[in-house]
C-alpha cells in the first residue's frame, strides 16, 4: 500500500469522533465557566472601568461639540451636557420600561417551557427504572429528608 493512500484516523468510528467534540465542548465550557468564577471581580471592574472611561469619553465629545457651537463657557456647558444626558438616559429607561412586559413574559415563557421539558424528561427516565432502583431512590429521599429533621434543626 502506498503512504500517500493510506488514512490515518486517531478514531475508528464516526460516533467517537462525535463523543470526543462533545467532550471537547463541556471541557470548552468548564473552561470558561472556572475563569469567568475566578476571576469574576477583576471581569466586573474591568466593564465597570471601560463603561466609565466610555461615559467619560462622550461627556467630554458633547462638552466640546456644545462649547464650539454655542460659544458657551465651562459651566454653561457642563449644565448643558448634563441635562442632554439626563435626557438620553431617561428616553432610555423609559423605553426599557415599554418593553419590560414583553421582556418579562418571554423570560416566564422559556423558564415554563424547560420546566416542562425537565418534567416530561424526568417522568420517562422514572419510567423507564426497574422497581430497585426507585426503592433505592426513594429510600435516599427519606434518608436525606430524616437527616436534616434529625440534625439540621
Amino acid at each position: 500500500m502506498r503512504f500517500n493512500k493510506m488514512k490515518f484516523s486517531l478514531y475508528e468510528s464516526g460516533e467517537n469522533r462525535v463523543m470526543f467534540g462533545i467532550h471537547y465542548r463541556i471541557v470548552l465550557k468548564l473552561a470558561i465557566v472556572s475563569i469567568l468564577y475566578l476571576t469574576y471581580d477583576t471581569l466586573l471592574d474591568l466593564i465597570l472601568h471601560v463603561l466609565h472611561s466610555l461615559f467619560e469619553s462622550v461627556e467630554h465629545i458633547l462638552d466640546l461639540v456644545i462649547e464650539h457651537l454655542l460659544d458657551t463657557q465651562t459651566h454653561n456647558t457642563q449644565i448643558i451636557v448634563f441635562y442632554i444626558l439626563v435626557f438620553i438616559v431617561s428616553y432610555g429607561l423609559y423605553r426599557f420600561y415599554l418593553r419590560l412586559p414583553r421582556i418579562l413574559h418571554s423570560i416566564k415563557n422559556y423558564f415554563i417551557r424547560c420546566i416542562r421539558e425537565q418534567r416530561s424528561a424526568f417522568a420517562i427516565y422514572w419510567q423507564q427504572l426497574p422497581l430497585l432502583s426507585k426503592i433505592k431512590a426513594w429510600m435516599l429521599l427519606l434518608s436525606i429528608f430524616l437527616y436534616l429533621i434529625f440534625f439540621g434543626f
